[in-house]
């Protein structure tokens, strides 16, 4: 006898998926960036499981900043929506929020300067995450100081997922 079920059914095997987003509400005016400071607003990074509570592996991490002036960063994400300090203001968490959503910190070196912009690429990060829906949350901040940016939207950032 066939047993049925009406429970939606997910292929079982994983999935690379590449999740790409700009960073918005950069400063493009006023005193430059220092030290543990915000880069812009909260990081919604969608479809980062292919079901409510899925899990995945982030794998690989690249910035490209167009406005040729971002100096080393880390990308705090998150399995929910947090509270954040906003652009430009000292980076600060609460501890509901570390303690119920942080999942890691991805630290990328100064990128590389080119003529008009600069990029940095990680390999082989291997940061497991499980969603609390199916969206990730990130909050960039600096690690060193740099000018302020061309537009507010200027910093491009894509991760590499490994989705079960």
């Amino acid at each position: 006898m066939a047993l049925s079920s009406n429970i939606n059914q997910v292929d079982p095997r994983p999935t690379v998926r590449r999740l790409s987003f700009s960073l918005n509400g950069l400063s493009t005016t006023g005193g430059n960036y220092v030290a543990n400071q915000q880069l812009g607003t909260i990081i919604t990074i969608s479809n980062a499981s292919r079901l409510s509570g899925g899990y995945g592996t982030i794998t690989t991490a690249s910035i490209v900043d167009l406005s040729n002036v971002l100096g080393a960063t880390d990308l705090h994400i998150f399995s929910g929506s947090v509270g954040s300090a906003g652009d430009k203001m000292t980076l600060n968490f609460s501890d509901t929020d570390m303690g119920q959503y942080y999942i890691g910190t991805i630290s990328f070196p100064a990128p590389t300067p080119f003529m008009n912009n600069r990029a940095v690429s990680l390999p082989a990060i291997g940061l497991t995450y499980q969603c609390d829906g199916t969206s990730l949350y990130g909050v960039m901040s600096t690690l060193s100081g740099h000018a302020t940016f061309n537009t507010s939207s200027d910093v491009k950032v894509s991760l590499t997922t490994y989705q079960y």
